[in-house]
């Protein structure tokens, strides 16, 4: 069974509903993943860690980190999601911002899992199955 970790406030959204969506996601692609951290953190934090990792100057939705060969307690990995940034992106988007969080961590969930999106048509495949989890009841 996959062990799901919070720290931070998640605020609109249940921490239940939280782990309930990453292991889900587990059930519905069959990955064996041990471990997986969903920090809720500030956007100032998400945009020191966006710039660190990935070169950009702003804050973002949500980055995942799967674990490497050096973590001592197997795969899985951790995300971190912006609410702010997601409560923007809600109302741009017309979803409730419940959804949009919950949305981000399926979202990070399947990138732990292995998925990319750095093309078009690898973030429409994401985005299918991040909707298929979504609407799934088990």
């Amino acid at each position: 069974m996959t062990e799901v970790l919070l720290s931070g406030n998640p605020d609109d959204v249940s921490e239940e509903d939280v782990r309930s969506a990453v292991l889900k996601t587990v059930q519905s692609e069959s990955a064996n993943i041990e471990t997986v951290t969903v920090a809720f953190i500030a956007a100032h934090d998400m945009r020191q860690l966006n710039l660190r990792y990935r070169g950009k100057d702003a804050a973002t939705d949500v980055l995942s980190f799967p674990f490497d060969a050096s973590f001592p307690t197997g795969s899985g990995g951790e995300m971190y999601i912006c609410t702010e940034v997601c409560r923007t992106h809600s109302g741009h988007l017309g979803r409730e911002v419940s959804e949009e969080v919950l949305h981000m961590v399926i979202h990070g969930t399947l990138h732990l899992i292995g998925y990319t999106d750095e093309t078009d048509e690898q973030l429409e495949v994401m985005e299918a199955k991040t909707r298929r989890i979504l609407k799934s009841d088990g």
